[in-house]
Formats: C-alpha cells, sequence, structure tokens
C-alpha cells in the first residue's frame, strides 16, 4: 500500500459508506478511496477517464463495479483486494488500458464481466482484462416509450433489443372508448 497523500481525501475512511461521483470528474487520483471497507457498489460515471493507482485498492465489501464510457485508463492496483465482487459492469467500447496486471489482483478471474457487444475481442485479449473468463456482451443503451396522453392508453415494450438482435417491439394500447392513431413519426403500423 503506497504512503497517503494530500490528493487522497478518503484513503482508509472508515465510516464511507456510500459514494457518489459527480459527472463533471475526469480523474479519480490515486489512493483517493483506497482502504473505504464500507463501500458496497461503486459505479464510476461516463466522465471518468483515469483512475490511479490503487484508488479503490482494499475495498473489500464492495459486491458491484460499474465503471463508464469513458474510461480509458486504470491504474496499478486501482481495484485490487476487492474480494467479494460478484460482477464488473464496464461501458467503455475499448477495454481501458490497465497500466498494471496487479489492477484486479485478489478479483475471482470468473466473475461475470459485462461489457458492450462487439467488444468482446478487445477485452479478451487486453493486458489486465485478459484474467477476466466470464464475459458477458450487453447492449450499452436504454429506451423507453411513453404516451403522449396516459388518459387515452398506454405503451409497453414487448421485447428489449439484444446484441444479436438490435429491434425492440413495443405495442401501443387504447383505453375502452378511444383508439390508437399513430406514432410520433406518423407511422401507424
Amino acid at each position: 500500500m503506497g504512503s497517503y497523500s494530500s490528493s487522497s481525501p478518503f484513503w482508509n475512511c472508515p465510516n464511507l459508506s456510500s459514494l457518489t461521483i459527480g459527472d463533471s470528474v475526469q480523474t479519480i487520483p490515486s489512493f483517493a478511496f483506497s482502504g473505504c471497507n464500507r463501500l458496497t457498489s461503486l459505479s464510476i460515471p461516463n466522465s471518468v477517464d483515469s483512475i490511479g493507482n490503487e484508488s479503490f485498492g482494499n475495498c473489500t465489501n464492495v459486491l458491484q463495479l460499474s465503471l463508464g464510457s469513458g474510461l480509458q485508463y486504470v491504474g496499478s492496483r486501482a481495484f485490487a483486494n476487492m474480494e467479494r465482487l460478484t460482477k464488473i459492469t464496464c461501458k467503455a467500447e475499448e477495454a481501458p488500458y490497465v497500466g498494471n496486471v496487479d489492477a484486479f489482483e485478489g478479483i475471482s478471474a470468473n466473475i461475470p464481466v459485462t461489457i458492450p457487444c462487439s467488444s468482446l475481442d478487445s477485452y479478451q485479449y487486453a493486458y489486465g482484462w485478459s484474467r477476466f473468463t466470464n464475459y458477458e456482451t450487453t447492449l450499452t443503451y436504454e429506451f423507453s416509450v411513453s404516451s403522449d396522453d396516459p388518459n387515452r392508453g398506454g405503451v409497453s415494450i414487448i421485447t428489449q433489443p439484444t446484441c444479436d438482435f438490435r429491434q425492440a417491439e413495443f405495442q401501443a394500447n387504447a383505453y375502452n372508448g378511444f383508439r390508437f392513431g399513430h406514432w410520433s413519426d406518423g407511422n401507424i403500423d
């Protein structure tokens, strides 16, 4: 473990049990949250492009780790010893560069790692990421549907898009006494 520095405001903070990182943060400094053992989940926003050395090392109770789409660099031991981790989600299309193979030290190699569709080769062969053996692919976007007038009817999603079939199916349901007119693009199907 490295030494404390002024850029490590929560280093070894035993009482930190939740963490919200703002959408304007670009860099997580080295040792920033190292040893914060009460954290149970960690979500890095899309704005973060760099995670310093041992930023979250020894946060031993984190169960789920979500890394945003803007992540480009993961420092040495950044997530080391997250021994209770059950799932990693990384939204970056290209596997973020890992500064040292020990970035994920102490994490089981067979936990599920969810990555964007068509990114499998990037992760499987990338330094540091290639240690994981249980990759799952998923779409990196979500959508919702709604009715312009919920008093006259509703819309429901029948099927969500998948990596293999990128179309969604949804259905308009008019309430008694009303009929479906058209979708917002004018389509009447």
